[in-house]
């Protein structure tokens, strides 16, 4: 059994359930090896899920990325995120993403992740880290493996994107 597999059952459907708003979380600082579940396990799964669109494969690719990460013991953010980017970018290219669903939130929360729905999954991702996940420039540039000028650049095209997606579906209403 994967030590992955820490999380109860509710607790795992609650945070995935694609009506849940998205948390606001402060910005992890230091992870020792031994604590590396507990501190990013959700937040993880969480991404996994907005990427990917399914909780069954949103569960396996957290495992995959926490199988990795324990063998690396990382000290910091940037190398969860980066073996997550790897993991998810591994599920992407062999087609195991669905589409996601329609949010049953209320309010802006629901438009919100309506939009991000409708984006590609490489802007989900740059979104999810930047403002979701507190990355800096630099920090979001080690995890994409591009330049903080890049990185900056695609988290504005995404956001761009995004706010375009939205003003849409407002006009439609």
């Amino acid at each position: 059994m994967s030590l992955c597999r820490r999380t109860t059952t509710s607790r795992v459907s609650r945070l995935v359930h694609p009506s849940a708003p998205l948390p606001i979380c402060p910005p992890m600082k230091i992870a020792p090896p031994k604590d590396l579940l507990d501190a990013y396990y959700t937040r993880v799964l969480g991404v996994a899920y907005q990427v990917l669109g399914d909780a069954a494969l949103a569960e396996q690719a957290t495992e995959t990325c926490f199988e990795r990460l324990l063998r690396l013991s990382p000290a910091s953010a940037v190398p969860v995120w980066r073996v997550t980017l790897d993991v998810l970018h591994s599920y992407l290219l062999r087609g195991l993403a669905v589409e996601p669903l329609a949010s049953d939130a209320a309010g802006w929360q629901a438009s919100l992740m309506d939009g991000l729905a409708e984006l590609e999954p490489e802007e989900r991702i740059v979104l999810l880290l930047s403002y979701h996940e507190r990355l800096d420039h630099e920090q979001l540039a080690e995890v994409l493996g591009c330049t903080p000028r890049q990185a900056r650049q695609d988290v504005a095209r995404a956001r761009s994107r995004l706010i375009d997606v939205l003003r849409l579906r407002d006009a439609m209403r």
